[in-house]
């Protein structure tokens, strides 16, 4: 999973620090912390993940953040995402 992510999250090369969160079939939900890698690049993005296969959902951003993290996750994983105050991310 953490191979798959910076490509996804990123838009090119980085790493990932990944903390999974579970699964339920053939989904996992995972907290993710990318950097992106390379001369001068300082950007990077933590955020909870869904992983479908090779398909990676992130929530919105903003009023979307919610509603979209309820709509990814189970809801026993959606509440605690909600009310992360740190401890979730890897």
């Amino acid at each position: 999973m953490a191979t798959l992510l910076p490509a996804e999250l990123l838009g090119g090369s980085g790493t990932c620090k990944v903390r999974l969160l579970g699964q339920d079939g053939s989904s996992s939900f995972a907290w993710a912390h990318c950097e992106a890698s390379g001369p001068g690049n300082v950007s990077g993005i933590s955020t909870p993940v869904r992983v479908d296969g090779e398909r990676v959902t992130q929530p919105g951003d903003g009023s979307e953040y919610a509603p979209s993290v309820r709509r990814m996750f189970p809801d026993r994983l959606a509440e605690a995402v909600l009310d992360d105050d740190g401890r979730l991310r890897p």
